[in-house]
């Protein structure tokens, strides 16, 4: 049980071949307590998915409690540290901390390692843990994006940061602690890519522009928070995600399907279960703006308008029932 559970590392492929090194099991015989010592090596692979592997040298420390794996490749564009404590007795980690290398290498495959965002906030935690990518110009077609992914826990706090400066910037930053959620994301004219999965199924895209920020905190489940989005979308590839299918919603009760628009502008904000449409824009050779309310708790209206065309009056349509 031991050894399965620190080996269970999402990097490290099935243990097989041959290593170079040596292993010492000591067992008191007064006690139940167990002595370990151990260094060994051996060739292997650090895998980001079925077409993207780097082959290098893996490497193990334990002594007693702490247990350390590593990675490097020859050129060093990619590697790997994880040191863990563990309980001996119990066969269990009770807490470890990783660090992640990628230097030079494209940013797509790169970033499929990363835990979304989402995904961390659904986990439950045995243990104490922190893990982070350090990325260092990695390829982004003609760019190249430097910066830092960063997630962890503590019986006291949970969080999960974003640092990415590259063809433009991207910072995010989310915190739990005593049941309170707070996130906070500033974006100024970044380029997104395919391999970007932070947010999903929130929101992902094969391309884009994004400039703008979003503010939330809440107690409980999201639409019980207050919310701030100020947020401007260009270039837009192959949108998706429930955020998307949300703010569609809305733009549905006009008939209009903006899914796969290339250029639009988010400006809203919620309190009290209610939220406050200023504006959300699609851009083009007709732009159309939707401003509004709507909230399942009370009756909400939504007013289409075609600020470019003189002849449209603006269409209002109220709405007994909004659900989310």
């Amino acid at each position: 049980g031991i050894f399965s559970e620190e080996l269970k590392n999402p990097y490290l492929p099935a243990l097989s071949g041959p290593s170079v090194g040596k292993l010492r099991l000591r067992r008191n015989l007064k006690d139940e307590n167990l002595k370990l010592e151990s260094r060994f090596s051996f060739d292997g692979v650090f895998p980001l998915d079925s077409e993207h592997t780097y082959a290098g040298k893996w490497q193990f420390s334990f002594s007693d409690s702490k247990w350390e794996t590593s990675f490097l490749t020859p050129r060093r564009e990619v590697s790997f540290f994880r040191r863990s404590i563990i309980d001996i007795p119990k066969g269990e980690v009770v807490q470890f901390i990783e660090e992640t290398g990628f230097d030079g290498i494209d940013i797509n495959p790169a970033m499929k390692v990363q835990m979304t965002w989402p995904q961390f906030r659904a986990l439950t935690f045995p243990h104490y843990y922190s893990s982070k990518i350090v990325i260092k110009d990695c390829l982004q077609g003609e760019s190249r994006v430097s910066g830092t992914l960063f997630h962890g826990h503590t019986p006291l706090e949970r969080f999960y940061q974003l640092d990415l400066k590259g063809a433009g910037e991207l910072k995010f930053d989310y915190m739990a602690k005593d049941k309170v959620e707070n996130v906070s994301l500033v974006s100024n004219k970044f380029q997104w890519s395919p391999g970007f999965l932070f947010f999903g199924p929130l929101f992902s895209a094969e391309g884009g522009i994004l400039t703008g920020k979003v503010e939330g905190k809440w107690a409980g489940t999201w639409n019980e928070g207050t919310w701030l989005t100020q947020m401007k979308l260009s270039t837009l590839k192959i949108p998706k995600g429930d955020s998307l299918s949300f703010i569609q919603k809305m733009w549905s009760e006009f008939a209009l399907d903006v899914t796969a628009a290339p250029d639009q502008t988010w400006n809203v904000s919620l309190k009290n279960k209610t939220l406050n449409l200023s504006s959300l824009t699609v851009d083009g050779v007709e732009p159309a703006k939707l401003s509004g309310s709507v909230s399942p708790a009370k009756k909400s209206y939504l007013i289409l308008n075609y600020p470019k065309n003189k002849k449209w009056k603006p269409v209002r349509k109220d709405l007994p029932e909004f659900t989310w």
